[in-house]
């Protein structure tokens, strides 16, 4: 017999199925009498190897109704064990199996698989065909601690109309942090800020008070944004009182944040100023070719509620260059695009500007996007003078010459927010596409969400956008840059005339 770790769950159990069937045996042999686990509770037990069948244990719960979380946890194992999930019919819904000796699982209201209340079962396995060992000798019985913890949305505070409380998200809490809000009667709005994260939060509000489902509530603000705000009708004629929670699901590194409820439908004024921005002047024309900060400001993320990419600003006051997929959604809803500055490089950028779309060439996927506002809605700094991206000449590049890629690839970071990322490649090729001109082919490392940054010379000029990456099976990849020479004429004077 002949047993590929690991498999019972993932579908990678190849077994010699005549060796069981020779033998009289079941492929599911050891398991043993179901038991309970209570949350909170841990249960000490072990598993019993024999050479004849693949030990497990399964134990019996319960998930209540006011549960948005529960996570399985395995500890003090000295072998290979392996978790799955059950549901009320036996049917697998999850399972972890990596080569970890004390596996963990979690599930919520929100991810998928969705935990729902009822009855399950979860299973402890040891998958491998040979006895465990340590300490220089083989083993029969495998002892283990499993333990159950529901996670519930408990209010760490009520909330003061006009006081800002600052919090966290850590994964042992599965990134949900809950408030409440009492709303006095005779009020009319009800705003709701979050702010100051560096994960993609998001907010729901229910009526009435908390509840474990996310879905239910009533009131919902969910975007790729770290930023959000629901502005609320309040019942005037009575007290009420509302259930906040915030979570960022899709994340398991800790993040703080700051959420603040005010009576009306304003933003609070802490959040209408801006931060110290980097200014245009300071950075005149490219005296110092090795110094790329000018460049690093004045490469942008956009974003808006369908996903976003990158943009370079072109001019010091805020025209943004990017390619058309990224903004489509926007430019036909007639919506507008968030911005973001990387003011830092060790975090994700700076929500800081609303930007509307000014101009759209779908067929050379580019697009000419201008800053109109802060991200509330509030004036621009008078003069905005931001630091821009000078247009260089794309025809000028040679084959093996060094092209510089600045963007927010969504593979640069651990997290659902992107830091921004600088990569380096070589000019490998040209690709004449007719009135295209010729495409930029290079082998820099390109990812979605570099789409619409900025690909620099060696001088540090912008000489096009990465746009577009082949991948294939076996060829390897190559990425495409659409150089700035696709601009139109009157989007260069345009952009020329704004400086």
């Amino acid at each position: 017999m002949v047993i590929y770790p690991r498999g019972r769950y993932g579908g990678r159990w190849f077994v010699f199925f005549g060796v069981f069937l020779m033998l009289g045996l079941s492929p599911l042999a050891g398991q043993t009498r179901d038991l309970r686990l209570i949350p909170g509770s841990p249960a000490q037990g072990s598993l019993e190897y024999t050479v004849t069948d693949m030990p497990s244990q399964r134990y019996r719960i319960s998930i209540p109704s006011t549960a948005y979380g529960v996570r399985f946890s395995l500890s003090g194992a000295r072998a290979d064990l392996d978790l799955a999930l059950f549901n009320e019919n036996e049917e697998l819904v999850v399972y972890s199996e990596t080569e970890r000796y004390n596996e963990e699982l979690y599930l919520s209201r929100l991810n998928e698989p969705r935990i729902e209340p009822g009855v399950y079962w979860i299973e402890v396995s040891y998958q491998w065909n040979k006895p465990p060992a340590w300490e220089g000798r083989s083993r029969q019985l495998i002892p283990y601690t499993l333990t159950m913890d529901i996670i519930r949305p408990e209010s760490r505070s009520m909330l003061q109309p006009g006081q800002p409380v600052h919090g966290s998200l850590e994964p042992g809490s599965g990134m949900m942090a809950a408030y409440e809000v009492t709303v006095p009667r005779g009020t009319r709005t009800l705003r709701i800020d979050l702010n100051g994260s560096q994960a993609d939060a998001d907010l729901y509000v229910f009526i009435g008070g908390l509840r474990a489902d996310p879905y239910e509530a009533e009131y919902q603000s969910r975007s790729y944004s770290s930023t959000e705000w629901l502005v609320l009708d309040a019942q005037e004629d009575r007290t009420i009182r509302y259930g906040i929670m915030v979570l960022a699901a899709m994340d398991d590194v800790g993040a703080d944040f700051t959420l603040e409820a005010s009576l009306g439908d304003q933003a609070p004024a802490r959040l209408l100023s801006y931060p110290a921005l980097p200014r245009g002047d300071q950075f005149p024309g490219t005296a110092n070719p090795g110094d790329l900060t000018r460049q690093l400001y004045a490469t942008v993320e956009l974003l808006d509620e369908f996903g976003g990419g990158s943009g370079c600003i072109v001019s010091p006051d805020g025209l943004i260059l990017t390619n058309y997929h990224v903004v489509e959604a926007s430019h036909l809803m007639g919506t507008e695009v968030l911005v973001s500055l990387s003011l830092d490089h060790r975090f994700p950028p700076q929500e800081l500007f609303k930007a509307g779309v000014v101009a759209v060439d779908p067929a050379r996927d580019i697009a000419l996007l201008r800053i109109t506002s802060g991200l509330y809605g509030q004036p621009l700094p008078d003069p905005l003078n931001l630091p821009y991206l000078s247009l260089g000449n794309p025809d000028d590049l040679t084959l093996g010459e060094e092209l510089t890629f600045i963007g927010y690839p969504r593979v640069g970071s651990l997290g659902t927010r992107t830091t921004i990322t600088l990569s380096r490649g070589v000019v490998s090729g040209f690709e004449n596409r007719g009135d295209f001109g010729a495409i930029i082919k290079t082998d820099g490392e390109i990812n979605a969400g570099n789409s619409g940054g900025a690909a620099l010379n060696h001088r540090g000029d912008l000489v096009g956008m990465p746009t577009q990456v082949v991948r294939g099976s076996s060829e390897g990849r190559i990425a495409f840059v659409y150089p700035v020479s696709l601009l139109p004429e009157d989007w260069v004077t345009m952009i020329t005339g704004s400086r």
